[in-house]
């Protein structure tokens, strides 16, 4: 039995679109995070002792919660509220 490369060559142009939708999101979600975690930081280190608390309020609960619960709030929580999609578990 021998591995056939036609099957590959007849699927390589979604291969490459998946491959610039996975570097595109990549880019995106760098450039996002870093201009999010700028802000949070900058809030933080305000001289506004309310505005320094509520970005630490929120450093100290995603830092106290383990990224798969996370991860669970944003798919079961954030998305669907957002895209108005109804979960059926």
């Amino acid at each position: 039995m021998s591995f056939s490369y036609d099957m590959i060559l007849d699927y390589a142009p979604f291969f490459m679109h998946g491959l610039l939708y996975t570097l595109l999101f990549s880019l995106c979600g760098v450039v996002f995070g870093t201009i999010f975690g700028l802000i949070i930081a900058l809030g933080r280190m305000s001289k506004n002792p309310v505005i320094s608390g509520i970005f630490k309020t929120y450093i100290g609960l995603f830092r106290g919660t383990p990224l798969f619960v996370q991860i669970l709030i944003t798919n079961f929580g954030v998305v669907p509220a957002i895209l108005d999609i109804p979960i059926h578990i």
